[in-house]
């Protein structure tokens, strides 16, 4: 039931519980080393994927994911370091992505010169701009583990233990969103045609418009914060009591 911790296991189960941040069965751990000076236990919850940014003209990408929750950790303290540091707060979500700009207008066509027996053509209007991709939303932040603290304290009791601590349960920040993609722009206009024995043209087309701009993102929400609970009993038993009916 209890996990045993050296320095070199801290290590090793902060990467375990990034992996199990968002299994609702709790950790528990058994802090039981008199010559441990510092402790420090990684239980924060991953954070969420950026979204990729759009690739084609005018795309929309997708959203940034969510951050993972943090750990639900129970810590049974023996014999009390000078300081632990516990870290369960929820991942940050992921940001969300630009739209993708849009395509250009074509450029209208010139018209035809006049020839002896026909006139010269007035210049194409240019074509439109696409419009700019709508961008993605951020990720959600993840929510704030549980961290329960409990000291069953051995000869050297110590009244202000709770001050050895120093908990993180906060909810991820929620992830940036993305902007939304310039619109492309109008296509220039065609040149009207010479006209017969004279310098002058015929009118020339109009510019295309431009293409307006995509829809910005929303940015992911904060995530809830966790909780963090104070208990000291006055032996194990206690505890695994408590542990039992917590359970059935």
């Amino acid at each position: 039931m209890f996990k045993k911790l050296g320095w070199a296991a801290i290590l090793s189960i902060s990467i375990s519980f990034a992996i199990l941040a968002d299994e609702p069965k709790p950790q528990v751990i058994l802090l039981d080393d008199p010559d441990r000076e510092i402790v420090w236990i990684d239980a924060s919850g991953e954070a969420g994927e950026n979204a990729k940014s759009a690739i084609a003209f005018g795309a929309s990408p997708q959203s940034g994911t969510s951050g993972a929750s943090g750990g639900h950790v129970t810590l049974v303290v023996r014999n009390l370091p000078k300081k632990v540091i516990i870290d369960a707060h929820g991942g940050r979500g992921g940001n969300g992505s630009n739209g993708g700009r849009g395509k250009y207008g074509l450029p209208g066509m010139d018209g035809k010169n006049a020839g002896l027996f026909s006139s010269a053509e007035e210049g194409e209007n240019g074509g439109n701009g696409q419009e700019g991709g709508n961008a993605s939303h951020g990720g959600h932040g993840g929510k704030g583990g549980v961290v329960r603290i409990v000291y069953v304290p051995t000869e050297n009791y110590n009244p202000r233990w709770q001050e050895h601590f120093e908990v993180k349960v906060n909810g991820g920040a929620g992830g940036s969103q993305g902007w939304g993609g310039l619109g492309g722009v109008g296509g220039e206009p065609g040149r009207g045609g010479k006209k017969f024995w004279s310098s002058s043209r015929a009118p020339s087309g109009q510019r295309g418009l431009d293409g307006s701009r995509g829809r910005e993102g929303i940015a992911g929400s904060q995530g809830e914060d966790g909780r963090l609970e104070f208990i000291e009993l006055e032996n194990l038993k206690d505890f695994l009591l408590e542990e039992f009916l917590r359970s059935s």
